[in-house]
C-alpha cells in the first residue's frame, strides 16, 4: 500500500549543467550526494557540442557546480505516469488523495484487471478502476476481487470500470502453454500465477523419474477432475488424490474408468490444443 503525497506540477523548463562527457559520472554522483539530482533524471547530449552532456539540476538547488559549468534551460516534458496512482490527481481532490492508503497490487487475467480493496478503498472503487484503465491501454475492464465464494470456490467479482464501447463481461481470453484459451474467473477459478506453475509439470515429472532411475508415485491433494492422476496412470505410475467437491470426484472416477477402457480422449505431449470453432455453442457460451 502506498500513501500519495500532494501532487506537484512539473516545470516546463529545467536547469541543466553542460559538462564534458568524461566528467558525467563524477558530476552525477556529486549531485546525487547533494540531493540536487531530480528523481528519474535523464542525461542528454548537448545539441551544441557532441562532446558534452546535459545533466538536470533540481529546482532550488544551490550546488556550487552551477558556477563551474554552463547552465542551460531545457524544455522538459512531464514525466510519464508510472502507476495508476499517478492518474488519481486528475480524478480526485487532494484531501481525497490523502484520506486513505491506495492499493498497490493487482492481477492481470487476459484483458481484465482484478484488484482487492478494503472498506475505505471500496469508497473510491470506481475512480481506482478508471485510473487503472488510464494506465493500462490494453485493459478492457477492471473488477474488484472479493475473494472466492460458493461450492466451486470461484471469485466474487464486482465491476469497477469498463472501457467505453467495450463489453463488461468477465469472460476473457488468456494464453497458456502458447495457446489461446477462453476463461471466466467469475464462473471457474483461474490464477495467472498457477497457470505458469502448471506449464511443463508432466515433462518435469518424467525428468525426475529418469534422473532417479526408478518409478515415482504422484499425489495431488487438490485433484479436481483428475487430470494429474490420469497423466500419472497413463505413464504407468501410481497415483493418489483428494477432492472435497463430490461432483469433481465423480467426474474424475468416470475419466479414470474411461482411461482403463482406453476410451478417454486426451492430447499428447507437444501436440497443439484443439481450438473450438466459432460456430460452436461452447465458443459462444459466456
Amino acid at each position: 500500500m502506498v500513501k500519495r503525497e500532494a501532487p506537484v506540477a512539473p516545470s516546463s523548463t529545467m536547469r541543466h549543467l553542460s559538462v564534458p562527457s568524461q566528467e558525467t559520472q563524477r558530476i552525477l554522483s556529486q549531485l546525487k550526494a547533494e540531493s540536487a539530482l531530480p528523481e528519474g533524471a535523464r542525461v542528454q547530449s548537448d545539441p551544441s557540442d557532441s562532446d558534452r552532456r546535459l545533466i538536470p539540476v533540481n529546482e532550488g538547488s544551490e550546488t556550487d557546480l552551477l558556477s563551474k559549468y554552463p547552465v542551460i534551460l531545457v524544455e522538459t516534458k512531464p514525466p510519464l505516469p508510472r502507476t495508476y496512482r499517478d492518474h488519481l490527481p486528475s480524478i480526485l481532490s487532494v484531501s481525497e488523495l490523502e484520506s486513505i492508503e491506495w492499493p498497490s497490487r493487482h492481477e492481470f487475467i487476459g484483458d481484465l484487471i482484478l484488484i482487492k480493496l478494503d472498506n475505505q478503498q471500496r469508497t473510491f472503487g470506481r475512480e481506482i478502476g478508471q485510473a487503472l484503465l488510464m494506465q493500462h491501454a490494453r485493459t478492457r475492464a477492471v473488477f474488484e476481487d472479493r475473494g472466492v465464494a460458493g461450492e466451486f470456490r470461484v471469485r466474487d467479482l464486482n465491476l469497477l470500470a469498463v472501457r467505453e464501447g467495450f463489453d463488461s463481461t468477465s469472460r476473457t481470453r488468456i494464453v497458456e502453454s502458447g495457446q489461446n484459451l477462453w476463461t471466466n474467473p467469475s464462473t471457474v477459478y483461474y490464477s495467472a500465477r498457477l497457470s505458469h506453475e502448471r506449464e511443463g509439470t508432466l515433462e518435469c515429472a518424467i525428468k525426475i523419474r529418469d534422473k532417479l532411475g526408478r518409478p515415482i508415485s504422484v499425489c495431488d491433494p487438490y485433484a479436481g477432475v483428475g487430470t494429474t492422476l490420469i497423466a500419472a496412470l497413463k505413464n504407468k505410475r501410481r497415483a493418489a488424490g483428494s477432492e472435497i467437491i463430490k461432483k469433481y470426484v465423480n467426474i474424475a472416477k468416470k475419466r479414470i474408468n474411461l482411461l482403463k477402457k482406453d476410451k478417454l480422449p486426451y492430447r499428447k505431449i507437444n501436440t497443439p490444443i484443439q481450438m473450438v470453432k466459432g460456430n460452436s455453442k461452447l465458443y459462444k457460451r459466456n
